[in-house]
């Protein structure tokens, strides 16, 4: 056109930003390995169950610690006793009131996850149902990578606006095979068939690809905007140079964010050989109030510095929050059991909290001389300022609606999708 007219973009979008928390957050961590060291009738690697003080990362065991099966769910233990072994993540129910685990089933012949709750009084789980059938055959994971039986939940997550909870299936074995994203129906624990379209119970996260080794080791939506973040680690060794991702729940397609890691100079921007990256983080969950928290791991307990040994304990195993924007860690507090009996942290669920999110701002004007195209970014307005500025990251699989008063919303109004940096 000879003119160059300006067009105002329109869409608002929720920052992730926050400015008030008004209630008391709660955390609950589980470690995935007892060791025996009084008592051995019982064996080891049974699953301990702790509260976390979120301010300081102090641990108080809940009940007798170690968790047991409460089949019938009438609030007493199985006898004789049955303890979890496996439980790698855990979650809250939208509503606060149930902490949602899963448990492999070793019992099955061919290990199968149990998936259920478990009450943080009195650490005792109750199964709801096998996210798959055990051996295989009908109602076993189908999609492009052929069938699975869920043997290994690494991660779960319940999308803040969907309802929807989302899990990560760990494919052990091979440190090439990247993970699998599955949906579950936390009435039956059955995981969703034809979740991501006819015949696909799953899609692939591709972090081989991405990061040159399939392990994602938690997720969670951030409860502000719904951006879906997982942590994955990048060794072929297990456990170490973690970074943080994002994931789109619609297809596995994933975002590197970038290294999760200590800021040594204050600068707050990774620097290699200057700040330190996280090794084995396990546990990843959003508190109602938008803070991300984190911990990292290790069963061994004889690997410091970048696991979290700051404090020349020995214990590699603390409590972190991570900005989401650039995968910063600030440290805590060591997760120190109150007994000597507990360690391998491998899963960590936070709630309460709450805040009131920046409010959107109109983007800028977008001048263009180019007959039929409009474009802009789409990006999270931390500041509220309506200018993206350093670190504030585009949002991806956002529509864009473009309306001229006469098309009819949601019918015929064109639209477009950004991105992977925001873009459209």
């Amino acid at each position: 056109p000879d003119t160059v007219d300006p067009v105002t973009n329109i869409a608002q979008f929720q920052s992730c930003g926050l400015t008030t928390t008004t209630q008391t957050t709660e955390c609950f961590a589980i470690a995935d390995e007892y060791i025996c060291q009084t008592d051995c009738d019982e064996g080891n690697d049974q699953d301990a169950l702790s509260s976390i003080n979120p301010v300081t990362g102090a641990t108080t065991d809940i009940s007798t610690g170690r968790i047991q099966y409460d089949t019938n769910g009438d609030g007493t233990p199985d006898d004789p006793a049955v303890y979890t072994d496996h439980i790698e993540t855990a979650v809250w129910s939208l509503d606060g009131n149930d902490l949602y685990v899963a448990d492999r089933d070793n019992s099955k012949g061919t290990a199968t996850d149990l998936f259920g709750t478990l009450d943080t009084t009195t650490a005792l789980f109750t199964p709801i149902g096998s996210v798959t059938p055990a051996g295989g055959g009908d109602g076993a994971l189908e999609g492009s990578l052929g069938s699975f039986t869920t043997a290994d939940i690494d991660g779960m997550a319940f999308d803040p606006v969907s309802e929807t909870l989302y899990a990560i299936h760990r494919r052990e074995g091979s440190a090439s095979q990247n993970d699998l994203m599955l949906q579950i129906d936390p009435v039956t624990g059955r995981h969703v068939e034809d979740a991501f379209g006819s015949g696909v119970d799953y899609v692939v996260i591709d972090t081989v690809a991405s990061l040159s080794v399939g392990d994602v080791d938690d997720i969670a939506f951030d409860p502000g905007c719904g951006i879906l973040y997982g942590t994955a680690n990048v060794s072929t060794s297990g456990g170490y140079d973690d970074h943080l991702i994002t994931i789109n729940p619609a297809d596995g397609s994933l975002t590197v964010v970038g290294e999760i890691f200590y800021d040594n100079n204050g600068n707050g921007v990774y620097e290699a050989g200057v700040d330190d990256q996280l090794n084995d983080v396990e546990g990843l969950s959003f508190a109602g109030d938008g803070i991300l928290y984190a911990n990292t791991a290790d069963g061994d307990r004889d690997t410091g510095g970048l696991d979290g040994d700051t404090d020349g304990t020995g214990n590699p195993e603390s409590l972190w929050t991570i900005n989401p924007a650039t995968g910063e860690a600030t440290l805590i507090g060591s997760l120190t059991p109150s007994g000597t009996d507990y360690g391998d942290y491998e899963s960590l669920a936070c709630k309460g909290g709450s805040f009131e999110p920046i409010a959107p701002t109109d983007s800028n004007e977008v001048f263009t001389a180019v007959k039929a195209f409009i474009g802009d970014t789409v990006f999270i307005d931390t500041d509220g300022d309506g200018v993206q500025d350093t670190g504030e990251p585009g949002l991806a699989g956002v529509t864009i609606e473009l309306q001229d008063g006469i098309c009819t919303t949601g019918i015929d109004c064109p639209t477009v999708v950004t991105d992977e940096n925001g873009f459209y």
